[in-house]
């Protein structure tokens, strides 16, 4: 199972994504939802992720940079 990290100061995207189902069966575990650039690096510090998704916003040009 892959493990995605979803990157998004917009709470209707983290509500999307959260509500969604059906995960597993195309081969992901849960997603983890962050909303900023430190809990982010936390949450990469703390788990195994396989992919990462960020908002293009600039409040995560740190945050990119840091993941290339």
């Amino acid at each position: 199972m892959y493990r995605l990290l979803i990157v998004t100061e917009k709470q209707a995207v983290r509500d999307m994504f959260a509500a969604m189902e059906g995960w597993e069966s195309m081969g992901f575990k849960l997603p983890r939802l962050r909303q900023s650039t430190d809990e982010a690096l936390e949450c990469m510090r703390k788990h195994h992720i396989d992919a990462i998704a960020i908002d293009p916003s600039p409040a995560f040009e740190d945050l990119n940079r840091h993941v290339d």
